[in-house]
């Protein structure tokens, strides 16, 4: 998501990090980060935290706009095989968007449905498409990347709602301020200490029947993970950047 930002020019680079960033907190078992050959798997819970990065990202950006209301292109009662009609009535939409904005500011945010892919002629889930090389974006974005439908680039996210599309102008819908971290900056882990872990234990509602040494015990298996995302989205939002489509039934959820 940060890659849709800067390619919209929406994005304003911070010299250092802000003082309420915005961070990811996550639990994993103490002996991922200790010489406790009994512990594999660190990989997989590094791709499990990059995947709630991820989704915290795109959430920030694609929740607020279920705030504007849908647009019908076409009759919900239309049989499947009208699907053309739908797709002509959106081409104007996103091409008249394109012609206004900047390159590369104008995208197309479609949900997993392959349906609705196959009708736009994108790929289902990056299948066969891949981004410019000279955009430079990460392996995710090229991932979630799906092609191009009248000059804007569209992307499959599950984040955005079934039964609906957005058209939207980037560089004036949302402003992200970005920052530079050092890997130990970016991701601290912390062991919890006896008293943190006496104390939450005395505040477990389960301690008459699990004991506090025992709930002690399990804490101080536990390391806290918090990951800076060196990236914070505005709240505000400029709705009259974003067209959001309503999807007849025999394309969306």
């Amino acid at each position: 998501m940060p890659d849709l930002l800067r390619l919209a020019g929406a994005v304003t680079p911070l010299d250092t990090p802000p003082d309420d960033p915005a961070l990811v907190r996550s639990q994993a078992p103490k002996g991922f980060f200790t010489a406790d050959g009994r512990f594999v798997g660190l990989d997989m819970m590094a791709r499990d935290i990059g995947r709630e990065v991820a989704h915290k990202e795109l959430s920030a950006l694609i929740q607020p706009m279920a705030n504007v209301d849908p647009r019908l292109l076409v009759a919900d009662d239309l049989p499947a095989e009208n699907a053309a009609a739908f797709v002509e009535e959106l081409r104007p939409v996103v091409a008249g968007a394109v012609q206004t904005a900047t390159p590369t500011a104008v995208v197309v945010l479609v949900p997993l449905q392959w349906e609705l892919a196959e009708a736009l002629g994108l790929a289902f889930l990056g299948g066969g498409a891949a981004p410019p090389e000279e955009w430079g974006v990460s392996e995710g974005t090229a991932h979630d990347y799906s092609g191009v439908f009248e000059g804007a680039a569209a992307y499959h996210f599950p984040e955005v709602p079934g039964d609906v599309l957005y058209v939207v102008d980037l560089s004036r819908y949302a402003a992200a301020e970005t920052w530079q971290l050092s890997d130990d900056a970016a991701v601290t882990v912390t062991e919890i200490s006896e008293a943190d872990a006496r104390s939450r234990a005395e505040q477990d509602p389960g301690k008459d029947e699990i004991g506090v040494d025992e709930i002690v015990r399990r804490w101080r298996e536990i390391a806290l993970v918090t990951v800076d995302r060196g990236l914070r989205i505005s709240e505000e939002r400029d709705d009259t950047a974003l067209t959001a489509i309503r999807l007849p039934p025999f394309l969306g959820a």
